[in-house]
């Protein structure tokens, strides 16, 4: 595994390098089926941020390694509302696509701010979760009007590329989200420092179209094995 990583480390910032924002790229790795004691040899490879696709799953996980408090846990799957007061240990969601998901995440008791990430869907795949390109606009509208921005941190944007072997779209995809990425700070004055685009297979092109984030699972801990 700490091959893979390192070839992983270098490869991502050789990309990063070569894109004209030069933008430093965090690592999310995706830990959706693997154990506890996987995610420990990636820590002990130097790994610190690990995400999550499904909450039960991670909080039996989280507990398991609750010793190591410098883990940071990202929730990265599609949130449902009866789960939402259970993500109150991610220091990061990805997945919001709805005011009434952050309403609910704004009325946390907590002093800290909530960090989140707005769901785009950039291949318009009935499939995805996430915002059409047309609904972003009036999203962040009623984000201001409500002032929900005031108790939830939103960070930036999410979105998974289109499942194809076609780079050309998937390339279209991310240009397109980071096109909204910079309209929306520019048109709300919004202050973003998060995009967060880029699998395993696709990476390589988010990050030459600006992604700030990746999550990766399989290049780090091989194939799934789904029962």
């Amino acid at each position: 595994m700490r091959n893979r990583i390192l070839r992983l480390l270098n490869r991502i910032e050789d990309l990063s390098n070569s894109t004209s924002l030069k933008q430093k790229v965090v690592l999310v790795a995706v830990t959706k089926t693997f154990s506890a004691d996987k995610i420990l040899e990636a820590y002990n490879c130097g790994l610190r941020i690990f995400g999550e696709n499904r909450i039960q799953e991670a909080l039996i996980k989280i507990d398991q390694l609750k010793e190591y408090k410098d883990i940071k846990w990202h929730m990265i799957g599609h949130l449902q509302s009866n789960k939402v007061k259970k993500t109150k240990i991610f220091s990061l969601i990805h997945s919001i696509d709805s005011i009434r998901l952050l309403e609910e995440i704004a009325s946390f008791e907590e002093n800290n701010k909530p960090e989140v990430l707005i769901q785009i869907n950039s291949s318009l795949e009935s499939t995805k979760s996430g915002l059409n390109f047309n609904q972003v606009d009036p999203f962040f509208e009623e984000i201001l009007e409500k002032k929900i921005n005031e108790k939830v941190k939103i960070r930036g944007l999410m979105t998974i590329g289109p499942l194809t072997e076609d780079r050309n779209r998937i390339r279209e995809a991310f240009k397109n989200t980071r096109k909204i990425y910079e309209e929306l700070q520019i048109k709300y004055k919004l202050d973003f420092d998060t995009l967060s685009m880029g699998m395993s297979g696709d990476y390589d092109i988010a990050i030459q179209e600006g992604s700030t984030m990746v999550r990766i699972g399989s290049l780090i801990f091989g194939e799934r094995n789904y029962v």
